[in-house]
């Protein structure tokens, strides 16, 4: 689900956030046998802590040690004394069935070992060389009284630091800055509406976790909009340079953030704001 104040979609169970290889709701994974690219010597245990203490992850326990990221890293770390779940004969039978979940939103492909110690296995995901998502599977005891393995605290970094190649099939668009860098998705990004709805010919645009535009919305959902969106117009003198760029296009917004324009000095779209929640199943 991508949820903010005014535009929210539902995909099954996955975030779109989740990096799903292959786009749309499906997801496949792969544990690869080839050691990790960057062995890790770390913790792979962080007791949580409330409120959580300065030098570590708010989320993620010993898999939010584990991974490089730009910003604060999503995650999860369980603190029961006993797996709430099912528990599995092999560390890497744990991880496969976490990733199929989709619990643990990351991009389903090649998770290779970086370290283990006792009842304890680090695996992580390494786009490019750099450990983008990381998963502890811990041997432990279930509610139930059996013993196995589960995933004990996973942690992935933002969108925004794993490749197009990675976040391009999923529908997710990552602006850039003046620099070329990829903006944080805390910060913004665009995706496409999901066809099982109808909504392809829509893309939708999030800012900071709180705003959300609208492009080319069907008339059945002309409501949610503030206003009509219009493809082409002038650019507004007072509209602020956002410095953000997709491709040949440019973002600007309007002094109040009721719209966004998309597109180039001369002409751009209006995009408006979203002003209701607007879900798809």
């Amino acid at each position: 689900m991508i949820r903010s104040r005014g535009f929210m979609i539902i995909c099954g169970t996955t975030l779109l956030l989740s990096l799903v290889a292959g786009g749309g709701c499906a997801a496949r994974d792969r544990v690869s046998p080839a050691p990790a690219a960057t062995p890790y010597d770390g913790p792979l245990r962080v007791e949580p802590t409330a409120p959580p203490a300065p030098d570590v992850p708010d989320r993620g326990g010993g898999a939010g040690l584990a991974v490089q990221c730009r910003g604060e890293p999503v995650g999860g770390n369980r603190s029961a004394p006993a797996h709430p779940g099912k528990v599995f004969p092999s560390a890497e039978d744990a991880l496969r069935d976490a990733l199929r979940s989709g619990a643990f939103k990351g991009a389903l492909r090649e998770y290779r070992k970086a370290a283990e110690s006792g009842d304890r296995v680090l695996y992580r995901y390494e786009p490019e060389g750099v450990a983008r998502h990381a998963l502890v599977a811990h041997h432990g005891d279930s509610v139930d009284g059996k013993t196995g393995w589960y995933v004990e605290s996973w942690a992935r970094c933002d969108p925004a630091d794993f490749p197009d190649s990675v976040t391009g099939p999923t529908g997710m668009q990552i602006w850039t800055d003046a620099k070329g860098g990829r903006v944080l998705t805390t910060e913004l990004y665009s995706v496409r509406g999901p066809d099982h709805c109808g909504w392809e010919r829509m893309t939708f645009l999030h800012r900071g976790g709180d705003l959300a535009y609208a492009s080319d919305p069907i008339p059945e959902l002309a409501e949610y909009s503030a206003e009509p969106y219009q493809p082409d117009l002038p650019l507004p003198g007072d509209a602020v340079d956002s410095g953000y760029h997709l491709g040949d296009d440019r973002l600007w917004f309007s002094p109040d953030g009721m719209r966004a324009y998309v597109g180039n000095p001369e002409h751009v779209a209006l995009w408006p704001r979203t002003v209701k929640l607007l879900g798809c199943a």
